[in-house]
Order: C-alpha cells, then structure tokens, then sequence
C-alpha cells in the first residue's frame, strides 16, 4: 500500500464528485485506453475489466451505461466504510489510494 502520510485528502462530501468526474471521463484511470465498466464497492473505486482482476474476493459489480455508473454512486455515497478500518464511517477520499478514509487513516 502507498504511504498514505503523502497522500492527498479530500473531504467525504465531495467523494460523490469524484466518482463522477471518473465516471464522466468514461475511460479506466489505471488503463486510459480501456472502458470504465466495474464497480468495486469494498474499495469505492470504478476501473474496467483488466483491473477487476486483482479484486478478486471484493464486491464488484459491472454496469454498461452512465446511468447504471450514476445509481452505483448514488448508493455508494449515501454512507460509507473506509476500506480498511471496516467498522469506522468514512469521513475523507484519498485521492493517491482512490478509496474512501477514515480519520486513522489520515494519521501517520
């Protein structure tokens, strides 16, 4: 996992925003040439379907409009975990990890 102390926060009223944007520009940010088309809800993050490969075991799910992609973030944004500390609410994004953190996470 990346060092999280360099990494950059933004509040959790805005992770809408940023799955939007994601969801806006179409294309996988991990593979610019590939379609954004999968979910991972355990990690808070859409991706395409080479990277959903590595998320094996997570809660995927694939969608094929951006309507599908608008209602995946319409659910996911209504209350979130962090990732990693599965008991604590999410109150930031880490745009560096792209996934959802909790004040412990914040602190390094």
């Amino acid at each position: 996992m990346a060092d999280l102390a360099s990494a950059s926060f933004t509040t959790f009223e805005s992770t809408s925003d940023v799955l939007q944007s994601i969801l806006d520009d179409g294309t996988c940010p991990s593979h610019p040439e590939e379609e954004l088309n999968v979910f991972c809800f355990t990690d808070k993050s859409f991706m395409c379907l080479k990277c959903s490969i590595t998320h094996k075991g997570h809660h995927i799910t694939t969608f094929s409009s951006p309507e599908e992609g608008q209602m995946i973030i319409q659910k996911v944004t209504s209350i979130i975990y962090c990732s990693k500390h599965i008991d604590k609410q999410a109150q930031y994004y880490c745009l560096k990890e792209e996934r959802p953190v909790c004040e412990m996470c914040c602190i390094v």
